[in-house]
C-alpha cells in the first residue's frame, strides 16, 4: 500500500512540476499540441537574368503578373544581332548555291566521255591501218582523257569544299540565330514576378538579374523540430500546416515532408525540415508563418510518451 502511495506520489509531483513550467508531456518530449513554429517560403525562386549585354527597350511584365513558361518578360536593342543573322543567311545562300552546282561536274564529266570516244576511235583506226594514226597523236589522246578524268577529280573536289563550307555557314546562322535570341530574355517557368530590378533604357550588363520570378503553385514550409522527431524515415510523411491568424477556423493545409536536414543545431539540437505544401488558389504567401502538426507521427510519439512515463512512474 506504502508502494503504491509513493508511486502515485511521485506521478503527481512529475505532473505537478510540468504544469507548474508552463509546459506539456508533449512539449518534454518534443510534439507540441500546437504544432511547430514554421514560416512559408517559395518553392522556386528564379533570379531572371540576361543572357547579353545592351539596352533595355521594352519590359513587357510587371510586378504581380502571372508569367508563362518561355514567355517573353523583356527586349533588349537588337539591330546589330539583326544585320549579322541577314549577312550570315545570304552567305548561307551563296555557298550552298556552289555546292548545289552540277554544272562543272556535269562538263567535266561531258569533256571526258568525248576524250575516251576519240581516243577508242583512234585505237580502232590504228588496228585496221598502221600508219593512220600516229603514235604521237595516240599520246595526245591518251594526254586529254588524263586530263579529262582529272579535270572530274577536281570538280568534284571542289563540290565537296562547297558542301563542307555550307555547313560552316549553316552553323554561323545557327550563332546568329542564338545571338538574336538571346536579345529577348523569356521566362523560365512559370511563376508570378515579385521585382523588376530594371527599367526601360537601362543599360543591362550580361548576367544580370533583371527580374525575380517566384513559382507559387507549391510552397515549401520549413520549421525546425528536436532531432528525436526529425529523423530520416519523416521523409514523405504527411503533416498539417496552419497559418498564423487562422486559429480556431477550418484553414489548414496538408503537406508532405520533403527535406530533412542531415545536419543538427549544436546549441539547441533542432533540426531544419521543409514540408511540400500544395498552393494553387495561391492562398499561402512567402514570408507568412504559422504552426506545423505533426499528425504522421502522433500515434508513435504517443507510444514514446507512454513508455517514458511509464518507466518514471516505477
Amino acid at each position: 500500500m506504502q508502494s503504491r502511495n509513493g508511486a502515485l506520489m511521485t506521478v503527481w509531483s512529475f505532473t505537478w512540476m510540468v504544469t507548474s513550467c508552463g509546459i506539456g508531456l508533449g512539449s518534454v518530449y518534443g510534439q507540441d499540441p500546437q504544432g511547430f513554429p514554421a514560416a512559408v517560403m517559395p518553392w522556386i525562386e528564379v533570379k531572371v537574368p540576361s543572357r547579353s549585354a545592351g539596352v533595355l527597350v521594352a519590359m513587357k511584365m510587371r510586378e504581380g503578373m502571372l508569367v508563362m513558361e518561355n514567355a517573353i518578360v523583356a527586349e533588349l536593342d537588337r539591330a546589330t544581332e539583326e544585320v549579322e543573322f541577314g549577312r550570315s543567311q545570304e552567305e548561307f545562300e551563296q555557298v550552298k548555291e556552289q555546292a548545289e552546282n552540277e554544272i562543272p561536274t556535269r562538263l567535266a564529266r561531258k569533256v571526258l566521255a568525248i576524250a575516251r570516244l576519240d581516243l577508242s576511235r583512234a585505237q580502232e583506226a590504228r588496228r585496221s591501218l598502221q600508219q593512220s594514226v600516229s603514235q604521237a597523236e595516240l599520246d595526245h589522246l591518251e594526254l586529254d582523257v588524263a586530263r579529262g578524268e582529272l579535270a572530274l577529280e577536281m570538280a568534284l573536289h571542289q563540290q565537296r569544299l562547297a558542301r563542307i563550307q555550307m555547313n560552316i555557314k549553316a552553323r554561323e546562322v545557327s550563332l546568329a540565330d542564338i545571338a538574336l535570341k538571346k536579345r529577348s530574355i523569356s521566362a523560365p517557368q512559370t511563376g508570378v514576378i515579385a521585382v523588376i530590378n530594371y527599367q526601360q533604357g537601362e543599360w543591362v550588363e550580361l548576367g544580370q538579374s533583371l527580374c525575380r520570378l517566384l513559382v507559387l503553385d507549391r510552397v515549401r514550409v520549413e520549421t525546425l523540430l528536436p532531432a528525436d522527431l526529425a529523423t530520416p524515415k519523416m521523409t514523405g510523411r504527411e503533416v498539417e500546416f496552419v497559418p498564423s491568424g487562422s486559429a480556431g477556423s477550418r484553414t489548414t493545409h496538408q503537406g508532405v515532408v520533403v527535406f530533412v536536414s542531415p545536419e543538427q543545431d549544436p546549441v539547441n539540437g533542432n533540426v531544419r525540415v521543409w514540408v511540400e505544401v500544395k498552393n494553387t488558389k495561391k492562398r499561402l504567401r512567402p514570408g507568412s508563418r504559422g504552426r506545423v502538426r505533426l499528425f504522421g507521427i502522433q500515434g508513435e510519439e504517443q507510444d514514446v510518451t507512454r513508455s517514458k512515463a511509464r518507466s518514471r512512474t516505477r
